[in-house]
């Protein structure tokens, strides 16, 4: 895992180490998560 910096409302800012809780496959490229 990697830092992601959200470029947009609908993305998530995530930093290596944290956890997300999967909520749905939007697609073959995209989960949607909290």
């Amino acid at each position: 895992m990697f830092d992601f910096s959200a470029s947009g409302k609908l993305e998530l800012s995530l930093r290596a180490g944290e956890v997300i809780f999967l909520l749905r496959r939007v697609n073959a490229d995209w989960l949607e998560g909290q």
